[in-house]
């Protein structure tokens, strides 16, 4: 078990979030469960929490740190970055993560055959 939280759970979250594919990035938009659930009563706008925001404070610390162990454990795939920070904070560390991998890809090709 991750962090207390079935490590089959994390496992069947993801495979519902990205199937068999692995991503080559996972961002990890980390933060507090009690503000992440601030945020979602905050987009409900006074509606029900769905089943899964209906859980208790617990659970949702469990998950985080399932989460938080999982991107430890694969830093060559995953970047965690602190979401509770300012958002322009957030993006700015977002663009550096995605940037990061895709700078390779920005090298110029060569094809085969073509003359400079």
């Amino acid at each position: 078990m991750l962090g207390e939280v079935d490590q089959r759970l994390i496992k069947a979250l993801e495979r519902v979030s990205v199937g068999d594919v692995r991503p080559d990035l996972t961002l990890v938009l980390d933060v507090p469960a009690q503000i992440g659930l601030q945020r979602a009563a905050g987009r409900r706008r006074g509606s029900n929490p769905d089943r899964f925001e209906a859980e208790a404070i617990e659970f949702h610390e469990r998950l985080r740190e399932a989460y938080r162990k999982l991107a430890g454990g694969e830093p060559q795939r995953c970047v965690i970055i602190d979401a509770s920070a300012p958002k322009m904070t957030v993006a700015k560390q977002v663009w550096q993560a995605v940037s990061a991998r895709l700078r390779p890809a920005t090298a110029p090709v060569r094809l085969a055959g073509a003359t400079s």
